[in-house]
């Protein structure tokens, strides 16, 4: 089966090489293009992937209207997402009228992408990973839905604590006894300083 090809638009160099590795790691083949809406087009026409991720806004062309052109061309099945450092209901809901298959708000969580660009390409949950991706992937679009934004210190707190009581239901009965020490220990802090993040 030929690779799922992947192209995305610079993002910061740190999280464009977070997103690599965690596509490649699913054996996604990742092209990175500069953050430009020109450029972006070209790479998509001479590329074809089955998804792209796109900067909301770029020099010269945003991205709804890289997305026009590159289907007004012959596009052919690629799925679009899009992403920015900002949350707009309406410029949010524009983009998915435009047929965005999702918004991506700045920070996001990489395992997020890759799980959402392998839906996209079709491909089979992979065996071995796929039940812990699935509830990472289930957390952090709750978390996101309920509008916990992913900068804040709390956010990863909050996260690692659900993740650790669907694992371990007895986690709940002893919150300040068990649950915080745990998320102290496995982030290098102290169970009050979890506990005042949480908060």
């Amino acid at each position: 089966m030929d690779k799922i090809r992947f192209l995305m638009t610079d993002t910061g160099a740190q999280v464009t090489a977070q997103c690599r590795q965690a596509l490649e790691a699913k054996g996604v083949s990742v092209t990175v293009c500069e953050k430009n809406g020109s450029k972006a087009l070209e790479n998509l026409l001479a590329l074809r992937p089955q998804a792209v991720m796109l900067d909301a806004f770029m020099p010269d062309l945003d991205a709804i209207t890289v997305k026009q052109r590159y289907e007004a061309q012959g596009g052919g099945k690629t799925t679009f997402f899009v992403t920015g450092a900002f949350q707009s209901e309406g410029m949010e809901q524009e983009l998915l009228d435009s047929g965005f298959a999702f918004f991506f708000v700045k920070p996001f969580d990489e395992s997020v992408l890759a799980a959402r660009v392998l839906k996209a390409a079709g491909a089979p949950p992979l065996h071995a990973a796929a039940p812990q991706d699935s509830d990472e992937m289930t957390v952090t679009e709750i978390l996101h839905q309920i509008g916990v934004p992913a900068h804040i210190k709390g956010y990863q707190f909050l996260r690692d604590a659900i993740l650790l009581t669907t694992a371990d239901h007895e986690y709940i009965n002893a919150v300040t006894q068990r649950l915080y020490p745990e998320l102290a220990k496995q982030n290098g802090t102290t169970a009050s300083r979890v506990e005042r993040a949480i908060r």
